[in-house]
């Protein structure tokens, strides 16, 4: 993290390839004093509110995190990737999400979860020092964030449940509007599904090498599976697992694809399963706007509300996701501090913080790499 970085031989001081830029401020706190004002005493109801989804939170993502790596230890093929990292470009084993649906979650996630730690912060009196936008970045900043700086000195003299209350209350938020963000979606897609008709399968990545070797590319969509005198037509990843799930490895299948090319190819065994059949690409729904949608509400209609789908969809994932991710009971996130907070006047309260936190660190490490 400290490598010193040279520009023609030359080395620049203080400069390092892993770096979090936090621009002071004091944006956001006048607002936020006026939130507690309004809700008045109903902002500690709130914190209590945080503490038990915190803790109910942080319990079951630990029992998951641990559950997981004791069957990927006793079964390693059986088990699935339990954890990812969330990137704006494709990479194997990563989550991939859209550029712009990336950086519009990650912003209102980090605003959100800030606001919960300065609305819970304020409502105990808390004085907040500093709020603004922050980056992360590796050599160039790359991602966008935003920070609260409450005065830590005073939150130690504070009470466990204050406490709590304030370390809670990001993630809290997080999973709260996570499910509010849900909600919406789930009223919208019904709207937006109704535009297009599913008319196929779309190749995002090509896993076998004799696919490869046939010709088929990233992008196209398959439209028809047949085997042997058996014929399906393909519309929706729903048809694909449908007709895939009842046919075994080694055996041949015809793919048809929407540009009218042709490959026979056999089913492979898949790894993690070897009796169940594979055949060796990963796939998204593909989809086309209908005629008669278009002419009654118009293209730019259309994809307006589309592209609000799309966004709802990664908002609850990602607001959902690393909301419970923040609650593992690891410092430095939400879910150690609330730890080290229960543990804290403790005569071993330090080591078990660490203890605790050096434990899921290894967990995460088998997870992600192992």
């Amino acid at each position: 993290l400290k490598k010193p970085i040279k520009i023609f031989g030359k080395e620049l001081k203080n400069i390092h390839l892993v770096y979090a830029v936090l621009v002071r401020t004091k944006i956001g706190i006048k607002f936020t004093d006026k939130i507690v004002e309004k809700l008045k005493g109903k902002t500690k109801a709130i914190g209590y509110i945080c503490i038990a989804v915190g803790i109910i939170c942080a319990v079951y993502m630990a029992y998951l995190l641990i559950s997981h790596v004791i069957t990927q230890l006793i079964s390693p093929k059986a088990s699935i990737q339990a954890v990812a990292f969330v990137l704006p470009f494709k990479v194997k084993g990563a989550l991939y999400v859209p550029l712009i649906y990336w950086l519009m979650s990650i912003l209102t996630l980090a605003v959100i979860h800030e606001f919960g730690h300065a609305l819970i912060a304020r409502a105990y009196g808390i004085k907040v020092k500093y709020t603004g936008p922050a980056f992360f970045g590796i050599i160039i900043p790359l991602i966008p964030a935003a920070y609260v700086e409450p005065d830590e000195e005073e939150i130690k003299r504070r009470s466990r449940r204050q406490q709590l209350s304030v370390y809670a209350a990001g993630s809290s938020f997080n999973i709260i509007s996570g499910i509010f963000f849900l909600i919406l979606l789930l009223f919208m897609a019904p709207l937006a599904n109704n535009f297009v008709d599913m008319d196929g399968v779309q190749v995002d990545s090509i896993l076998s090498k004799n696919l490869e070797k046939l010709g088929l590319k990233e992008g196209q969509v398959i439209t028809g599976l047949t085997f042997g005198s058996n014929y399906y037509k393909i519309r929706s990843m729903e048809d694909f697992a449908r007709i895939l799930v009842n046919e075994k490895p080694g055996t041949n299948v015809l793919i048809e694809t929407s540009d009218n090319s042709f490959y026979y190819h056999r089913l492979e065994s898949h790894p993690k399963a070897p009796s169940a059949a594979m055949m060796g690409v990963t796939l998204t729904q593909h989809e086309s706007i209908k005629e008669e949608a278009i002419q009654k509400y118009g293209v730019l209609t259309i994809k307006i509300v589309r592209w609000v789908k799309g966004l709802l969809l990664w908002l609850s994932l990602l607001s959902i996701g690393i909301g419970f991710f923040n609650l593992l009971p690891m410092i430095p996130l939400d879910g150690g501090l609330m730890v080290k907070s229960l543990t804290q006047g403790t005569r071993f309260g330090n080591h078990i913080t660490m203890g605790i936190s050096g434990i899921f660190l290894f967990i995460l490490i088998l997870l992600f790499f192992v």
